[in-house]
């Protein structure tokens, strides 16, 4: 990973965004944070700055645009752009059109760690994706709240020791 990150918070939380920005800046590999509440400051910092990473919020205080708006024109037009979704919005639909229609690198909750953040930071700019562990596990839950009723019920029975030919 490069020494000298330039990463771009997109959050309408003030207070949040000073508080992430003070713990990102901690980082050595961290040059410069920057921080914008919308998505025409965020298309006109994108303009004039070069940045590695967007930390991005998925809901904003306006119905006019959201972090998915946001996460696809950013990727049209700056493709090689890391864009790290963090939320305290975990859904499997939130999951799957980001990932596949938004074209973000990482999703993460709003509770995790420090720590845990610089290990995404390093893990997207190696070029890979990362999900956290409590965005995995809520996706897990949410899977298993849509299997039927059938699918429960046989998944009960399995975890409780029987065989498939006791079915």
């Amino acid at each position: 990973m490069k020494n000298d990150l330039n990463i771009l918070l997109v959050e309408d939380s003030i207070s949040f965004a000073q508080g992430m920005e003070l713990l990102l800046l901690q980082n050595p590999k961290i040059k410069k944070v920057l921080h914008t509440v919308n998505y025409e400051a965020t298309l006109d910092l994108l303009k004039t700055n070069s940045i590695d990473i967007i930390i991005l919020d998925l809901n904003f205080e306006t119905k006019q645009f959201d972090g998915f708006i946001i996460a696809k024109k950013v990727k049209q037009q700056y493709p090689n752009i890391k864009i790290m979704v963090l939320t305290q919005h975990t859904r499997k639909h939130h999951f799957n059109r980001l990932f596949n229609e938004c074209k973000v690198d990482a999703y993460l909750d709003k509770q995790l760690g420090v720590e845990e953040t610089y290990a995404a930071i390093e893990i997207v700019m190696k070029g890979q994706h990362y999900i956290d562990k409590n965005i995995s596990e809520m996706l897990e839950i949410e899977q298993w709240m849509q299997a039927s009723k059938r699918e429960q019920e046989v998944i009960i029975k399995l975890m409780k020791g029987l065989t498939q030919q006791n079915l």
